[in-house]
């Protein structure tokens, strides 16, 4: 009997040591305010990595932060596309 009640306990503890933890927020002035907010979030399968994304218009910018979902390239963001004329 104690040998399962330790085998339960440790089930149970394991996969929230495992569990990556993100730094969330949207739309920050700069990435420190982002960070300083201290707003972090489990992610939970699909979500498997940390994103942040960047949006610039003129002089402004914008910093989001989430869990999001490996893309099939491996890679995190959009896919590239190549430019015109190049092969």
């Amino acid at each position: 009997m104690k040998m399962l009640l330790s085998f339960v306990l440790l089930s149970v503890l394991v996969p929230s040591g495992l569990s990556l933890s993100c730094c969330v927020c949207n739309s920050a002035p700069t990435n420190e305010d982002c960070n300083g907010s201290n707003t972090t979030q489990i992610c939970l399968a699909p979500l498997e990595i940390c994103m942040t994304v960047v949006d610039i218009a003129g002089t402004k910018k914008a910093i989001s932060k989430s869990c999001a979902r490996r893309p099939a390239t491996g890679r995190p963001g959009p896919p590239r596309s190549t430019p015109t004329g190049t092969p």
